[in-house]
């Protein structure tokens, strides 16, 4: 179809083949009232009610197909946004949680409190403790490297790391740099 429109917009005469009565090949959308027979003649009549409507082919456009995002915008074709993640859905695995099948909602909670709890331990711990400087660097470093994953970890701006690790270290935290002020006249 790209092929056929570009193609027309140069001055060419074009004739598409379509095997299927709707053009469009594999997009597809099926609205109530809409009829299709299959290859084998089976025939189906769709009845859903007004404003309901299945894409049985490609239901989704990923961000990088740039091409096919500029061909909906020049036609004016108009997209929705596609969630492909559900808070709600549930997980489950017959050996984890007891066999109890568990909100998605709830495991990342759990797992971002757990995460930020273990490093808030892991500091206060680092700043308690009468270990050499190497190797309160280096339990820090795998943990926060280990976290970094996490939400708690990597929202930490780099002069807030700066500080988490000069404290972590028992060295002051270097100084800001500022440019000087320019007088005013």
């Amino acid at each position: 179809m790209t092929a056929a429109y570009e193609l027309r917009r140069a001055g060419y005469k074009v004739q598409v083949l379509e095997y299927n009565a709707r053009p469009g090949g594999r997009n597809w959308t099926v609205r109530g009232g809409d009829t299709y027979i299959e290859l084998g003649g089976a025939r189906q009549v769709c009845r859903f009610d007004d404003g309901q409507y299945l894409n049985p082919g490609p239901w989704r456009i990923p961000y990088h197909h740039y091409a096919v995002l500029h061909y909906c915008r020049l036609l004016g074709v108009a997209l929705e946004p596609f969630v492909q993640l559900n808070h709600n859905a549930y997980l489950h695995k017959p050996d984890a949680f007891g066999g109890a099948r568990q909100r998605l909602r709830e495991i990342k909670a759990d797992y971002s409190g757990g995460v930020a709890e273990l490093l808030a331990k892991a500091t206060t711990r680092a700043r308690s403790t009468t270990t050499s400087p190497n190797r309160t660097a280096r339990s820090c470093s795998k943990l926060c490297a280990n976290s970094a994953a996490s939400t708690a970890t990597s929202a930490i701006a780099p002069a807030r790391q700066r500080q988490h690790f000069a404290a972590m270290h028992g060295r002051p935290a270097a100084a800001s740099r500022r440019v000087p002020r320019m007088a005013s006249r």
